[in-house]
């Protein structure tokens, strides 16, 4: 799972380690990957999601595994 983060600091991960290096990591181990790096979901400080986002992303993220684990 990619956790979601603002813009400039998914343009400053994306400089370190770009995204695709993960989708194919997961794709070689044969597991999902989740890249929310760059969604909706608003952050306090860039990196940290407020009690209410963090509730609404673990919702979201929890639906995603029921759909790949069958």
């Amino acid at each position: 799972v990619r956790m979601p983060v603002c813009e400039a600091m998914a343009d400053l991960e994306d400089g370190l380690l770009p995204g695709g290096a993960f989708a194919e990591l997961c794709a070689g181990l044969g597991v999902p990957f989740f890249d929310h790096q760059r969604s909706d979901y608003r952050t306090l400080d860039a990196i940290h999601l407020s009690e209410s986002e963090g509730r609404r992303f673990s919702q979201d993220l929890a639906r995603q595994l029921e759909r790949v684990s069958g």
